[in-house]
């Protein structure tokens, strides 16, 4: 939803010009980095393959997402 929020806007793509507006979704952001920093951080310690995009590819595998059947690589 957080990323979607700063992609479109009312369903159109968002262009930006409402500061405000970018200003609401950029706090979000700052505020789930925020509360998702300790919880990573911890997975980071246990496992270290889990840091950078190690822990992307394992959150995809885990969902059994097949990024070549996408077409994304």
């Amino acid at each position: 939803m957080l990323c979607g929020d700063w992609l479109l806007r009312n369903s159109e793509v968002n262009d930006h010009a409402d500061a405000d507006y970018d200003a609401a979704v950029f706090a979000r952001l700052v505020d789930l980095d925020g509360r998702a920093q300790p919880i990573l951080i911890s997975m980071t310690s246990v496992l270290d393959r889990l840091a950078w995009m190690e822990l992307y590819e394992d959150l995809i595998l885990t969902q059994g997402i097949d990024r070549s059947a996408e077409g994304s690589f």
